[in-house]
């Protein structure tokens, strides 16, 4: 009962990591959109960059010139 609604809820990092690939957003809209506090996004955000599942845009340009 209360382990299968949690075994089919999505953890905060991946409702991040699911968004960002429908729309590129900034940590303040996907805080927004998903209702979640900046600062909780913004450790998602770095959590998935950390383990490689994200780049930075603005790092991947920097790199490309």
């Amino acid at each position: 009962s209360a382990f299968v609604n949690k075994k089919d809820k999505l953890t905060k990092r991946e409702q991040v990591y699911e968004y960002i690939f429908t729309a590129s957003s900034t940590n303040y809209e996907l805080s927004e959109m998903l209702n979640m506090p900046l600062s909780s996004v913004c450790a998602r955000v770095r959590e998935l960059q950390l383990t490689g599942h994200i780049e930075d845009e603005k790092l991947n340009m920097e790199n490309k010139q």
